[in-house]
């Protein structure tokens, strides 16, 4: 799903994703200068590890080695910590950047993980690298449309109340709109030449 700024909160995205949905949307709040440097040579962060927000699927860390146990907050259901086999973890090349820790029994090593902050940090990642505004440019080519709807058809204040009342409204406002264009679609161009008749 594409959305603007209002609608790309962490939370947001979250649930969409749980929902089998990405949100793609621009982030509130500053920029981040991003390198392109390669994960063994700086500091991991949540944000490098992948996990589901239903938290079905195991989640991979960023060397590619699966949390053999992942355990979801019961007061904080956007919290997950991630426990990894300690050999694994010891013997894995980002060993020194991750930062996940030993845990109390020594048996290996916890990842927690904030899925609203680790997603805002993707984003934020991909908006400054350059690699979002070829995935959010599709949403360029709504904005005339939207604009149309509120200019002519005025969308942007119904006289309706109540969520199916203005459901319809919307409806048949796009419905306008559409045959609008489809009559100027069909009809012959100026200067064009008529169609030869028998």
């Amino acid at each position: 799903a594409v959305a603007d700024t209002a609608f790309g909160s962490g939370n947001n995205a979250v649930q969409a994703e749980r929902m089998g949905t990405e949100l793609i949307s621009p982030v509130k709040g500053p920029k981040v200068q991003v390198e392109n440097v390669a994960p063994e040579k700086r500091p991991l962060t949540a944000a490098d590890f992948v996990v589901d927000a239903n938290v079905e699927d195991p989640a991979v860390c960023p060397a590619g080695h699966f949390a053999t146990e992942q355990t979801q907050s019961a007061t904080q259901p956007n919290h997950v910590a991630l426990t990894f086999e300690r050999q694994t973890c010891e013997d894995c090349a980002l060993f020194h950047a991750c930062p996940a820790q030993l845990n109390e029994h020594g048996e290996g090593y916890v990842m927690h993980v904030d899925l609203k902050a680790a997603n805002i940090e993707r984003r934020r990642r991909a908006i400054a690298s350059g690699a979002f505004r070829e995935r959010y440019r599709i949403r360029a080519g709504i904005e005339a449309t939207a604009s149309e709807l509120k200019r002519r058809h005025g969308l942007g204040s119904l006289r309706v109340r109540g969520r199916w009342r203005v459901v319809l409204a919307v409806h048949f406002k796009a419905l306008a709109c559409n045959l609008k264009r489809m009559v100027r679609a069909l009809m012959p161009k100026p200067g064009a030449a008529s169609p030869a008749t028998g």
